[in-house]
């Protein structure tokens, strides 16, 4: 179909098409991934480790290096 330049646009879509259905299990992959890293990361690290959402050292830190 490739050849004919009558249906070409067909055979590219085909083509096209045969290769998101192959290639959508992969996308589920990384998507979960990158999601289950995210949410590792936001249960590990809370924003008080790295001094809150200003960045402020918390009291009881700045206290004990002094």
């Amino acid at each position: 179909m490739l050849m004919l330049n009558a249906t070409r646009g067909i055979a590219v879509r085909y083509v096209l098409g045969l290769f998101s259905l192959i290639l959508w299990p992969l996308g589920w992959a990384v998507a979960n991934l990158m999601t289950q890293s995210l949410m590792e990361a936001a249960a590990h690290h809370t924003p008080y480790e790295y001094g809150g959402v200003l960045c402020q050292t918390p009291l009881d830190r700045a206290s004990s290096r002094d």
